[in-house]
This record gives C-alpha cells, structure tokens and sequence, in this order.
C-alpha cells in the first residue's frame, strides 16, 4: 500500500512539475466527480496573443481548462496569467479545495509563488477576489523578502484555509464568503 501511495505522489508531483520544466497536466477530477480540471500549454499566436518583451515568440502559454468529467467535453479555459515554458523554474500545480467547490491554482514563477481560487459558476471558472485586509490583521515584517510569496498550507473546513506568506513571514487564515470572495479572519507572525 505505502508503495502504491509512493508512485502515485510520484505520477502527481511528475505532472505538475514536468521535471521542473511547465508541462501539461493531466485532468484533476473535483472531490464530487463533476469536473475536472487541467492545464494545457498552448502556441501564444493560437490564443491570439502577441509576444511581450517577458514571452519569446515561440514560447507556449499556460491556459486553464476545466471539463465535464463524465462527458469529458471542454466548458471553459482561462489563460494563466504570467505562466509561460520560458523558464525551467516555472511550474503550477492544481487542486480542489477539501467540497470541490474551489480550485485552488498554485503557480510558481522563477523564485516567486502565487496562488488563485476559482469557483465554479455556469459551468464556468470564476476568480474569487480578495477583499481588503483590515489593519490590525496585517503582519509588517522587519525583513521582507524579495523572493518567495504564498500557498495555502492547509484547509481547516471546506471554506476556510491557511495561507503562508514567505515574504513578509506571515500565516493568514482565509474564510471564503458566500458571495464567493475571500475574507481575512485572522493572522501571525511565523519563524523564517
């Protein structure tokens, strides 16, 4: 059993890394079995995209797909911002929050990590926005780093979670709102 657990981990980092080089990622099915999601790499000129000065002109753009998982058929895609196979060091992984309702978008650009939450909507993805942090709850670190940034480290229910933030050396706990936005509930300090 803790080999069959061991090759799946294996398969899955495999995937999401693509041997630390942006790959494709095969489809991740929500906890409820309605959708899955993936991440396709497709030719920039293919989603009507001019080259910048950050992308070269061949290079491929990450784009979100999400699908109906018992028909398999494609409901909607959403380019990932700033995610390109320009950089070895790139890479993004996907999950679903503990219901299903959230996918949770983690990317890793260079030495930098951000993540994005979507819910699903029409039988389309949507952002969730994050609502401002009150005051007392922001953590104001002495040395900031300019490298590193945030996970979700873990969900406590099935609309809450902890994120960690490397860069100020903050835990922030989430709370999703009904109206689909995310919430600061509370926050700490954390050893670097």
């Amino acid at each position: 059993m803790n080999r069959l657990i061991a090759i799946i981990f294996f398969w899955v980092v495999t995937c999401t890394i693509g041997y630390g080089r942006l790959a494709d990622i095969a489809p991740i099915v929500s906890p409820d079995g309605a959708y899955a999601a993936s991440i396709r790499l497709l030719p920039a000129k293919d989603l009507g995209q001019e080259a910048s000065d950050s992308t070269l002109p061949n290079a491929k753009l990450a784009v979100l797909v999400l699908r109906d998982a018992l028909t398999n058929k494609n409901l909607h895609q959403i380019r990932v911002p700033d995610a390109d196979d320009t950089d070895n060091r790139n890479s993004i992984n996907l999950s679903w929050s503990p219901d299903g309702r959230v996918l949770v978008v983690q990317v890793q650009i260079g030495q930098l990590s951000q993540f994005s939450l979507y819910h699903v909507e029409a039988r389309h993805l949507v952002p969730l926005d994050e609502l401002p942090t009150p005051e007392r709850l922001v953590i104001h670190s002495e040395h900031q780093k300019s490298r590193g940034g945030t996970y979700i480290q873990r969900w406590i229910t099935p609309d809450t979670f902890v994120s960690v933030d490397t860069v100020s050396d903050a835990a922030y706990t989430y709370r999703i709102t009904k109206q689909w936005k995310l919430e600061t509930i509370a926050s700490k300090a954390i050893q670097p």
